[in-house]
């Protein structure tokens, strides 16, 4: 079922998680000396102690042939003039629906997930074309073209993708409706009945685990995914930087470097994802191309839904724009998301995993980054004051609980 989520956080209680985020964020002076360096709060210094004794595992370790990042989207962004570039996302709609790698077996539980994920896909695509219509109408100039769904052929592509009827002709019917809109807001009514008959069909679709597995996923969830033997350095990370930031305090840089080389040089996928997501805290931009080359690899970690989620969110936040009028190249970040499943398709058809299949279904069921999801910008501005305060939790389990 495709879920619409809204957010209702008071603008205290943002304020303040924001705070704590950049107060953690924050890397200090480069030109500070570790000698010299004096704490108010005893967690820094405990923390600056303990990653000042990581050492290296081994040389540095490539786990994919390219590092996939954010960088190769710099280069679509078009200068205009002395003080305005207009970007464009070079991945296709194709391009960003469901696509099977060459060793994955396309067999009937794969081909359910491809709908599934499909149809979620087009009509994320078409919702977002109107909230980015709405925010037209507040910034004109700050769109571009492709916010409308500007897809050459968009009856093929639903007809290619959607191999079912009944979706495929409420789909069809949907983005009539959204094309129909054109400014009159009477007709805003049949476009929103569209919406909801959408969601209603697309709630009897293939799902990638059954009820009764995510019964068992949640009950069992926070014993396999938090569990301390997956990487002690990480908890230990983790839990000073949350005392910090109740201090505010903050990291200089030079303590965090070796834990970059920590990383780099891990072999054990679950230590480097679990480290990788605490570093991305203190170093986005070499954080990105650690999560990057860990999804680029196809090699499967349980930590490969939050990789995604923490990924797309500090990629948004910090080289594109947390405004509700920003670029968001969510084709790129939907194309991810296929390969992560990808990743994980491949490592459900070798052990049978359950808790594996309950992150695949998660991530399929995640919606693109949604242009009005925040209260004072898009989706990933709250993603991020969230990842940094409260930490990740996938979206079955936060509704569980």
């Amino acid at each position: 079922m495709i879920v619409i989520k809204s957010i209702s956080i008071s603008v205290s209680v943002l304020f303040s998680a924001l705070v704590l985020s950049f107060a953690c964020i924050s890397c200090g002076s480069h030109n500070q000396k570790k000698d010299s360096e004096k704490s108010a709060c005893p967690q820094l210094d405990s923390l600056i102690t303990y990653l000042d004794s990581l050492e290296p595992d081994g040389d540095t370790l490539f786990l994919s042939k390219r590092q996939f990042s954010s960088y190769e989207y710099r280069s679509a962004m078009v200068h205009q003039n002395d003080s305005t570039y207009s970007a464009e996302d070079p991945t296709t709609y194709s391009e960003a629906l469901f696509s099977l790698e060459p060793d994955i077996i396309n067999n009937q539980y794969v081909k359910g997930l491809a709908l599934m994920h499909n149809a979620v896909t087009i009509y994320d695509f078409v919702y977002d074309a109107y909230s980015s219509s709405c925010e037209l109408s507040e910034h004109p100039d700050s769109l571009s073209a492709e916010d409308y769904l500007s897809v050459s052929e968009p009856y093929a592509l639903i007809r290619q993708s959607l191999s079912d009827y009944g979706i495929r002709k409420v789909a069809f019917d949907t983005y009539d409706a959204y094309r129909a809109l054109d400014g009159d807001t009477t007709k805003l009514k049949h476009f929103f009945d569209m919406t909801y008959k959408y969601q209603e069909t697309s709630a009897i679709l293939p799902r990638a685990a059954t009820p009764e597995m995510l019964k068992e996923y949640n009950e069992r969830f926070d014993d396999w995914y938090y569990d301390s033997l997956s990487c002690a350095e990480a908890d230990t990370i983790r839990i000073l930087r949350h005392q910090i930031q109740e201090q505010k305090g903050k990291l200089p840089y030079d303590h965090i470097a070796p834990l970059g080389t920590r990383i780099w040089s891990e072999t054990d996928i679950d230590k480097r994802a679990a480290l990788a997501l605490e570093y991305i805290h203190w170093m986005k931009q070499d954080g990105l191309e650690i999560l990057g080359d860990i999804m680029e690899s196809g090699v499967y970690t349980k930590y490969l839904l939050e990789i995604w989620y923490t990924w797309r969110a500090i990629c948004q936040y910090s080289n594109y724009s947390v405004s509700s009028s920003g670029f968001i190249p969510n084709r790129y970040y939907s194309k991810m998301k296929v390969k992560c499943a990808n990743t994980i398709l491949r490592h459900i058809q070798e052990t049978d995993d359950l808790m594996a299949k309950c992150l695949l279904d998660e991530l399929l069921m995640y919606p693109i980054l949604n242009r009005l999801g925040s209260m004072f910008g898009n989706e990933a501005y709250s993603m991020i004051v969230d990842l940094s305060s409260a930490g990740f939790l996938p979206y079955h389990i936060l509704s569980q609980r």
